[in-house]
């Protein structure tokens, strides 16, 4: 599954370890050691940093979109994916499923 993270950039929700805001001490020094190390993946479209996706892989993806707004999206992909597996496939603790087991 895939996240946009603005301007037609997207990330595998499956690699994301964190989503940051870039205006802590610590998180600069994270995203200038990755830049430093060639991980760093600059996906603003030449807009200010907002936010920094840390991947599985250590790399460091910047996007402009604040993490309120990746979260809202990544949130809304959860929904939707619950929704259609839910419509799919009943679940092991449905009341349905529960009956036909007794």
């Amino acid at each position: 599954m895939i996240i946009p993270i603005g301007h037609e950039n997207f990330v595998a929700v499956e690699e994301v370890v964190l989503i940051q805001r870039l205006d802590s001490a610590p998180a600069i020094s994270f995203k200038q050691a990755a830049e430093q190390s060639g991980r760093l993946i600059n996906a603003t479209s030449g807009r200010k940093a907002r936010s920094m996706i840390v991947m599985r892989s250590n790399h460091v993806v910047l996007s402009s979109l604040e993490v309120e707004a990746i979260k809202k999206r990544f949130d809304r992909l959860m929904k939707m994916l619950d929704t259609s597996r839910h419509d799919q496939q009943p679940s092991l603790f449905d009341k349905k499923t529960t009956q036909e087991w007794e």
